[in-house]
């Protein structure tokens, strides 16, 4: 028998790693201000009344006719004089859903993350 060892070896492209879309959850008694950012720079400033949900997921159409997801890179939230800034993370193209909550202190608020599709 003759075996052949070959170098060549077949390598998997790497799986893409974003957040697709996003829905936020105002818990708070007072408006809420989020700042999303995209991958695409694009920033947009949304407002939720306390105890409203806001969900989003950005898209935009390619010169070629086809439909994409720009990504949410950062969110900042705002309320109540206070601020907190989260980078998006993720293992694979994501869902995620936050959660804004007084902390139990009182002392502010504080954003809880879940992983919606893993």
């Amino acid at each position: 028998h003759y075996f052949i060892q070959s170098n060549l070896r077949a390598e998997m492209a790497p799986c893409p790693k974003f957040v697709t879309k996003a829905s936020f959850i105002n818990k708070l008694s007072v408006q809420l201000t989020i700042i999303l950012t995209y991958d695409s720079a694009e920033t947009e400033t949304v407002t939720i009344a306390a105890g409203d949900k806001f969900e989003k997921q950005k898209l935009y159409t390619h010169e070629g006719g086809w439909t994409a997801v720009d990504p949410i890179e950062s969110v900042k939230f705002l309320a109540m004089d206070s601020e907190k800034s989260i980078s998006m993370t993720a293992k694979h193209i994501e869902v995620h859903q936050y959660t804004i909550e007084y902390m139990e202190n009182g002392a502010g608020f504080d954003v809880k993350k879940i992983e919606l599709n893993d």
